[in-house]
């Protein structure tokens, strides 16, 4: 009795000592912040949570040569955290808790694409020996603006030129690290051309704004409502010179056409090509070389199929302009049509062809005095046979009753 006593005893002390060695090793969940300051140790681009994780936007128009990320843990960690990022190393101890620092890798940054990145990973806790699971969110935000790109509400520039020229005005408060317009009660329009994929607005009152866009190297312009496109789409235009297409359209325009100027017309959004759910216009610069009295707009189908549309002309400055509706885009073509030459009635032989006929042909006239060789038909030719038939009937009927006389 006394050895099973002692073997329970120790397996009960082994089993305790087990779940004691469990609960040192237990991982500890933890959400940190974190962000980037400059070589100056200042903030660059953190923006406090709204809800949840903390949340740093990073845009790549900033500098971030001799920039370091910096974080803000509630545990000391020791003297270097191993991430991601890179080596984080003990900074410097705060009442909130520990700081650590990491050389910032430029084309981390610049290479990272838009959306959340979730960095996690795990430290052991000097002080409970316990291997905690650390999580740090960070929302890379790339504005991105084009050296062309502009806002305004009403009349007044919030960017312009692709700068902030105007962060506040009495109608808006335009937040340039989520690259969001917020609007207070407002019932006028917004303008904004190339202000990137990643553009928004969130409204608090009635708003009406207005779509445009121009593509830089061909000139043309998109100008829609905003019941037709999404507020961040662009038109992108190609010039078309050779290739498949460019042969479907000169087959096409070859009997329509003197001369002609080709364009693959596309929406897109966030990069992706879609279809306006409605009539957008789109304005194009007429070259110098086209008559505008004979000007002409066709959409050419891949199968070679033409629609044309109505433009209306328009000279601003020296230069002309066509403007047209659609609500679809594919390939388009700015054409100066053929003059119709209208054939001349003067001195001009018509041949005509008769139609046919079932009648049967009437009786050739003759002169008088003149002997008429045409063939004879019908009654007249019967009556002409039967006389003699009748002549030779009527001597064989005789002669039978002759004989039976005798």
């Amino acid at each position: 009795m006394k050895l099973k006593t002692k073997i329970l005893m120790i397996t009960i002390i082994a089993l305790f000592a087990v779940l004691i060695g469990a609960s040192n090793v237990k991982a500890a969940e933890e959400i940190a912040s974190m962000n980037v300051v400059d070589k100056n140790g200042k903030e660059m681009t953190y923006i406090p949570p709204e809800s949840g994780g903390p949340t740093a936007l990073l845009n790549t128009d900033k500098d971030y040569t001799n920039c370091n990320y910096i974080m803000y843990v509630d545990n000391n960690y020791g003297e270097k955290i191993e991430t991601d990022f890179g080596t984080f190393t003990f900074k410097e101890t705060t009442q909130d808790g520990y700081i650590y620092t990491c050389p910032v890798k430029v084309s981390d940054i610049t290479n990272q694409k838009s959306g959340i990145y979730n960095l996690i990973f795990n430290a052991t806790n000097v002080d409970t020996q316990e291997v905690d699971t650390i999580t740090v969110t960070f929302l890379f935000y790339k504005l991105g603006f084009k050296s062309n790109a502009n806002l305004k509400v009403g009349e007044t520039y919030i960017i312009e030129n692709g700068k902030v020229v105007n962060e506040e005005i009495d109608t808006a408060y335009y937040h340039e690290h989520s690259n969001t317009l917020i609007l207070r009660e407002y019932n006028g329009n917004i303008y904004y051309t190339n202000m990137g994929s990643t553009f928004n607005i969130e409204s608090f009152g009635n708003v009406s704004y207005t779509i445009t866009s121009e593509d830089t190297d061909t000139g043309i312009k998109l100008d829609s409502s905003n019941s037709n496109l999404p507020k961040t789409v662009e038109v992108v235009a190609d010039k078309v010179t050779e290739g498949k297409t460019y042969n479907t359209v000169t087959t096409t325009l070859k009997d329509t056409v003197t001369k002609f100027y080709a364009y693959d017309i596309s929406l897109k959004n966030a990069g992706v090509n879609f279809q306006p759910n409605g009539k957008v216009k789109i304005t194009m610069k007429v070259p110098t070389d086209i008559d505008t009295s004979k000007l002409v707009i066709y959409r050419i189908s891949e199968n070679g199929e033409k629609t044309e549309y109505k433009a209306t002309i328009e000279t601003i400055g020296n230069e002309r302009y066509a403007t047209f509706e659609t609500d679809h885009f594919s390939t388009y073509v700015l054409a100066e049509k053929k003059t119709e030459i209208k054939p001349s009635t003067d001195n001009q032989q018509q041949t005509t062809t008769p139609p046919a006929t079932t009648e049967t042909p009437s009786k050739p006239t003759t002169n008088k005095g003149e002997k008429d060789e045409t063939p004879k038909t019908g009654t007249t030719d019967i009556i002409k046979y039967m006389i003699p038939v009748a002549i030779i009937s009527g001597f064989g009927i005789i002669a039978l009753r002759r004989k039976v006389t005798k």
